[in-house]
C-alpha cells in the first residue's frame, strides 16, 4: 500500500446503509473526489481500542482522517484506561501519518431513540476527547454543521445512502484542509508514468547486459580451465606413448 495516499480509519460512520440494509463504503466516490490514492478502513461498532489496533496495523500514509462516534462511551464517564488508549492513538497516529485530523462526533439528542440508548454523559465524553486531542496539537472537530444535516437510515444509527455524496464531500474538504496543496497525494501524470516505464525498461536492459557479461566471463573461464585440462592430459598421453614405444 502506497505511503502517498489519503487514509480514513474509524467505525461505521465511514459507510452508509441502503433501505435494504446494504452497506455502501465511501471509498469509490471519495477517491474520485480526491484525485489521488485513497483508502477507507472501518469496523462496525469500533471503539477506541479497535481504532488503536487498526492504527497499529495500518501502513504509513501522507494524510490520515480518523472518524469516531463513541461506541464505547455511550453511558458512563471516561475511564483512565480509555484516556490512556487515546494517548496511544495520538502517539501512533503522529508516527504513521504526516497530517492527522479527527472527527469526534455524535450526540445524545440524535441517538437517544436508537438501539444505542446513550445517556447525557455521552456528549460530555465526546467533548472531553476533543479537548484532549486539541490540547495535544491535533485537529479535532464534531463537524456538527455537516453531520446534523446527513440523513439517518431506518435503524436510526447509520447514515442513509442518500447522504453518501455529502459525507464524501465533507471528508474531501477535511482531508484537503489538512494537507498542503503541494503535498497532497495524487496519481502520476502520463508523462511521469512514461518516464517510470522508460526507467524500468532501461534498468531491465542494464541488468540483462550485466548478466550477459557475467555469463561470457564465466564461459571464458570454463574454456580456459577446459584447455588446461586438455593440454595436461595430452602431455600425459605423449609421455605414456613414449613409454610404450620405449
Amino acid at each position: 500500500m502506497t505511503v502517498e495516499r489519503y487514509q480514513l480509519l474509524g467505525d461505521s460512520s465511514l459507510y452508509v446503509k441502503t433501505p435494504s440494509k446494504k452497506k455502501k463504503p465511501l471509498k469509490g466516490d471519495l477517491e474520485q473526489m480526491m484525485g489521488g490514492p485513497t483508502e477507507v478502513t472501518y469496523q462496525a461498532g469500533a471503539g477506541a481500542r479497535e481504532i488503536l489496533q487498526a492504527l497499529k496495523e495500518m501502513a504509513p500514509c501522507k494524510c490520515l482522517g480518523i472518524s469516531y462516534f463513541g461506541n464505547d462511551i455511550l453511558r458512563s464517564p471516561l475511564t483512565s484506561s480509555q484516556v490512556r488508549t487515546w494517548e496511544k492513538i495520538m502517539e501512533i497516529a503522529d508516527k504513521k501519518a504526516k497530517y492527522v485530523g479527527f472527527v469526534i462526533a455524535g450526540s445524545y439528542q440524535r441517538y437517544q431513540d436508537s438501539y444505542l440508548a446513550p445517556l447525557p454523559i455521552y456528549d460530555k465524553n465526546l467533548w472531553d476527547i476533543r479537548r484532549l486531542l486539541r490540547a495535544n496539537g491535533f485537529n479535532a472537530t464534531a463537524g456538527r454543521d455537516y453531520v446534523d444535516t446527513w440523513a439517518i437510515a431506518d435503524d436510526k444509527v447509520h447514515f442513509a445512502s442518500s447522504s453518501k455524496k455529502d459525507l464524501c464531500r465533507f471528508w474531501a474538504l477535511a482531508l484537503r484542509s489538512l494537507c498542503p496543496r503541494d503535498e497532497r497525494p495524487r496519481y502520476p501524470t502520463r508523462s511521469e508514468l512514461k518516464r517510470q516505464r522508460e526507467a524500468e525498461h532501461t534498468g531491465c536492459e542494464e541488468s540483462f547486459k550485466r548478466r550477459r557479461t557475467s555469463d561470457s566471463v564465466e564461459q571464458r573461464h570454463q574454456t580456459c580451465r577446459g584447455g588446461d585440462s586438455s593440454r595436461h592430459s595430452g602431455g600425459d598421453r605423449e609421455q605414456s606413448g613414449g613409454q610404450r614405444r620405449w
